[in-house]
């Protein structure tokens, strides 16, 4: 009973994406910006920041997060959506972090039938649920 219940903890915690700290330097509570992956439609992660993939996880296998502490300033974020066992779409977005502030990447399927999801919207919001930033032009899948 035992291992049944070690072995279930152990896919549990293989089955969460991490939270990753993306900047070198001892942690700076106050002035961290917080970037989660929004639960809603569909899986969010966060792929890329800054042109690199947040490394973390187990034995630090995961290279995705649910969510990454930054410093304060402009950020470009790769994100991917992806529903059940269907195609994934990504996109890069860009905000400004305030410090202490937390921001939030959203996905919605604009586009589904019942042949899956055609397109996908994606943007990045603050706590007050505003859109902030954009999308990057050009680099979409």
């Amino acid at each position: 009973m035992a291992l049944i219940v070690g072995a279930l903890a152990v896919a549990a915690c293989a089955s969460t994406l991490p939270e990753v700290k993306m900047y070198d330097g001892p942690v700076q509570p106050g002035r961290e910006v917080r970037l989660e992956a929004a639960a809603g439609a569909g899986k969010v992660e966060i792929v890329k920041v800054d042109g690199k993939a947040p490394v973390g996880g187990l034995a630090g296998l995961d290279h995705q997060a649910r969510a990454v502490s930054l410093l304060p300033g402009k950020h470009t974020v790769v994100a991917k959506f992806s529903e059940r066992d269907s195609v994934a779409y990504s996109r890069e977005l860009w905000f400004v972090g305030e410090p202490g502030k937390t921001y939030f990447v959203r996905a919605d399927p604009a586009s589904a039938s019942f042949l899956g999801t055609t397109s996908v919207q994606f943007w990045i919001q603050d706590g007050a649920a505003r859109r902030v930033g954009g999308v990057v032009v050009g680099n979409s899948k």
